[in-house]
């Protein structure tokens, strides 16, 4: 996932991403696995069941939006 903070971020980096979808929020594990100042790329981290099916509700979330 691309995503943009308010500092820049370095490899490697580990924490949390909170997302609101419609149906309430969503909480991923996600570690920095490019970065470019501000923007990095993140991978998430699937380490239960509940994980797994956090990850399916934002990959279908995404899926439904308009392209840009």
């Amino acid at each position: 996932m691309l995503a943009e903070f308010d500092r820049p971020v370095s490899v490697w980096e580990v924490g949390e991403l909170t997302i609101l979808l419609e149906d309430g929020y969503i909480h991923i594990g996600v570690r920095v696995a490019r970065a470019d100042g501000r923007k990095a790329g993140l991978a998430f981290l699937i380490e239960d069941e509940n994980d797994r099916l956090a990850t399916e509700r934002l990959v279908a979330f995404a899926a439904r939006q308009p392209q840009h």
